[in-house]
């Protein structure tokens, strides 16, 4: 039995992945820049309604959340393109199913929901896996 929707959907979101560990990064960089800092401090002094932040906690939890986005990027990553070579040629259909809804649940939770498009697909193609059943040829 072909499985190629499985392996399209974990492909395309082993790609939307690999694109989110980028955004993480550059949240990431952009909290150690110091010219971006000085920049927001900038913003951050001329709004009125902005002035009342604590600026340095504000960065803290920023940075710290483009790590966690960057960690969940590369799981669901590595999940995915694990589940797409368990896929290829039908070899490990329920592991392969059980790898995606894992990555799908650690993406989900991890991002706090913001990468649910991602989440959707590797469900999808988890639950996709371990559900279709080969065919039965019958003889009489």
């Amino acid at each position: 039995m072909k499985r190629t929707g499985e392996i399209v959907l974990s492909i395309i979101g082993a790609v939307l992945s690999g694109f989110l560990a980028i955004i993480g990064g550059a949240f990431t960089y952009l909290m150690t820049n110091e010219a971006f800092l000085q920049e927001l401090e900038a913003q951050f002094a001329t709004d009125p309604q902005l002035a009342t932040f604590n600026i340095a906690e504000l960065m803290e939890i920023i940075g710290n959340t483009g790590w966690i986005v960057v960690a969940a990027g590369m799981i669901g990553l590595v999940l995915s393109i694990i589940a797409a070579f368990c896929l290829k040629g039908n070899n490990k259909p329920k592991l392969a199913g059980t790898l995606l809804i894992i990555a799908a649940l650690l993406v989900a939770l991890m991002t706090v929901l913001f990468a649910w498009p991602i989440a959707l697909l590797f469900l999808i193609a988890g639950i996709m896996s371990l559900v279709r059943k080969p065919k039965q040829n019958i003889y009489d």
